[in-house]
Parts: structure tokens; sequence; C-alpha cells
């Protein structure tokens, strides 16, 4: 592999993906410990079925929450009361998943705790 190459497949912590594993590509995630996947990756892609579908998931629960309309930031007991109806309107829509309601609501909650200590805002798009 060129150093051009090797320059590509760089991940987090400076690991160096193997681009092939003697007989097949290996997929081009690194776990939590820094080891590199060592599932083939799908044909003609980068990462396993198992990553593929973990990025899937991730990216449209990050749109179904954007597609909620709420503001990063609230500052106000309305606000707060405003965000939770339309998360659980979603969620009773069938807009947004239960794991992504979940989180959301939990930062909600945080937020509430601010309001009432004085420190006003929570950035919920984190």
């Amino acid at each position: 592999m060129s150093d051009r190459e090797a320059s590509s497949y760089r991940n987090a912590g400076d690991a160096v993906a193997e681009a092939r594993y003697a007989y097949y590509r290996r997929c081009q995630r690194f776990r939590r410990n820094g080891v590199q996947c060592k599932a083939p990756a799908v044909k003609g892609e980068e990462l396993c079925y198992q990553h593929a579908m973990q990025a899937e998931t991730a990216a449209r629960r990050e749109a179904a929450v954007k597609s909620l309309g709420i503001s990063s930031r609230i500052a106000s007991p309305r606000g707060l009361q405003a965000a939770i109806s339309r998360i659980a309107q979603a969620l009773v829509d069938g807009r947004l998943d239960v794991k992504a309601g979940a989180m959301m609501l939990e930062k909600i909650r945080a937020a509430a705790a601010g309001l009432q200590t004085g420190a006003f805002t929570t950035d919920l798009h984190r």
C-alpha cells in the first residue's frame, strides 16, 4: 500500500486500517479498544454488514431528530414543554424511534434541572 493510500485509511488514534486481510478486504472501522474490525467488507464498500447497518441507523436517527424542528438551545420552561410535546407526538406517530426519543428526553430532563439551578440553556443536538 502506498503512503497516499495509507493516509486515506487513517482513523481515530492514528491507527492505520489494513486494506486487505490476506484473502479478503477488511472492514475499515476500529473498535473502542483500537483494534480494527476483522469482518469482511461488503463488496464495493468499506464497511462490514454490521457496521454499515449501525451507520445507517445513526444517520436515520439524526435525520429524525433534526426533522422535529426543536431548537438546540432551550432557555425557558415553555420551550421545554414544547420540546417534550414534539418528541412525544413524534414517538406516537412513529417518526422517531424509542432510543432516540429517550436520549432527547434525558437531555430535556437535564435542561429542566438546569432551569431550576439557574443554568438556563442546554444543547439538545449533541
